[in-house]
């Protein structure tokens, strides 16, 4: 049996002890039903769209009681199973949020941390723009990283910012260097500037 979604919505404003979202529910290419979490707690639920779709829904619960995740463990319902179905989905949306905070802040800031993990900085008093475009730019801001920054990269954190000229990238291990995924697919927290006061928060000119 083939299960799959469409037209996923998340409501992040509605999300609260789990993820609030509509999907309309595809099974051997039918349009059987659309599936809903309120968001406050309770199961998805699966209701149909028309008499067909009650058929395939009623099959497909039986179906997805036989199947297991990718942990070995078995589904207890089909809403269940499309929680299990919308998991990439919901990555997608976090690695976004996590990309677009980055792109937002690394014009004034040196960002570093584990990647898709929390967001750590050391503010600049000029943009990196202007910076790398100034006489001895490259340098200056190089030695900021290798100075400010380095000692900081542990426990698998890298420099996040993606304006880095290469110039100053080869200085380095291009190891230290975030690589974004060519493509990204949980609520995991959408992750912001960490205010943890064992990171550095400084402002560096």
């Amino acid at each position: 049996m083939d299960i799959t979604l469409k037209k996923i919505k998340v409501v992040d404003e509605f999300s609260e002890e789990t993820i609030a979202f509509t999907a309309d529910v595809i099974i051997n290419r039918v349009k059987a039903g659309i599936a809903r979490n309120h968001g406050r707690g309770g199961n998805t639920m699966v209701t149909s769209y028309n008499e067909q779709g009650v058929k395939l829904i009623r099959a497909a619960e039986k179906w997805v009681k036989n199947q297991k995740d990718d942990d070995g463990r078995s589904f207890d319902s089909l809403g269940d199973y499309v929680d299990d179905l919308l998991s990439p989905h919901l990555k997608s949306l976090d690695q976004k949020d996590y990309l677009n905070t980055i792109k937002k802040l690394e014009e004034r800031n040196i960002l570093f941390g584990p990647p898709f993990g929390e967001i750590f900085n050391l503010t600049l008093k000029y943009p990196i723009s202007l910076i790398q475009a100034s006489p001895n730019g490259v340098e200056r801001l190089a030695e900021v990283i290798r100075k400010d920054i380095l000692p900081q990269l542990t426990d698998g954190a890298v420099i996040l910012n993606g304006n880095l000229l290469e110039s100053i990238k080869e200085k380095f291990d291009a190891a230290l260097f975030f690589k974004p995924p060519i493509t990204s697919k949980q609520k995991s927290p959408r992750k912001r500037i960490s205010e943890d006061p064992g990171r550095q928060h400084r402002k560096k000119s």
